[in-house]
């Protein structure tokens, strides 16, 4: 239905997931949860990201690409490459991974999988296979409980946002072929708007 009325305002918002105002694009809606992973597990921000994308195999609805590719360098030489899409992958590995490479061993994570530390020091961290049901359980009640005794501290709202600012450089950088360094993007003033005017009560 989008596809025959993209300006529809109801549409819109119905297929919010296809409407980078309203979604941030595939690497913020979707994809944060990959750079969330590398977020943790580097700490820091990076320092700059180049990237490109585009909107290839999936039909063109929206205004929301099928594929990311960044590369983001980080302080003492330290990168990571970060790729994404949204399309059949035809046989090859599915689902949210991140393999962060060391000295004395290599990190590998799965959202709904295996976590495992391979190398010198061998760690079966297990597996996290109900994660979308128990995860979300556990955050709501521990959401509940806060709000019903007060507490509204919080220690994940700091690297939750580090995480949105990081697909967001990523997004930028791609979009904008072209190098954008973290301390521009703190600077940027750019707002993504939708219009949904015409939006029935």
């Amino acid at each position: 239905m989008l596809k025959s009325n993209p300006d529809d305002p109801e549409l819109r918002l119905r297929a919010w997931g296809l409407d980078r105002a309203l979604s941030g694009d595939i690497i913020t809606e979707q994809e944060i949860h990959t750079l969330d992973v590398a977020n943790w597990i580097m700490r820091e921000p990076p320092l700059w990201a180049v990237g490109t994308g585009g909107l290839k195999a999936r039909p063109k609805i929206g205004t929301c690409w099928d594929h990311f590719v960044v590369y983001y360098q980080y302080p003492n030489d330290v990168a990571v490459e970060f790729s994404g899409r949204q399309f059949k992958g035809h046989g090859t590995a599915e689902g949210i991974k991140n393999r962060m490479f060391g000295s004395k061993g290599i990190l590998e994570t799965e959202y709904g999988g295996p976590v495992v530390i391979r190398g010198e020091n061998f760690f079966n961290g297990g597996r996290t296979t109900e994660i979308y049901e128990s995860g979300a359980v556990s955050n709501i009640a521990a959401f509940h409980k806060s709000i019903m005794d007060g507490d509204f501290a919080n220690p994940t709202v700091a690297p939750s946002v580090q995480s949105n600012l990081i697909t967001i450089l990523g997004r930028k950088a791609a979009l904008e072929k072209r190098r954008v360094t973290w301390e521009e993007l703190l600077r940027d003033e750019e707002r993504l708007k939708p219009n949904l005017a015409g939006l029935k009560d």
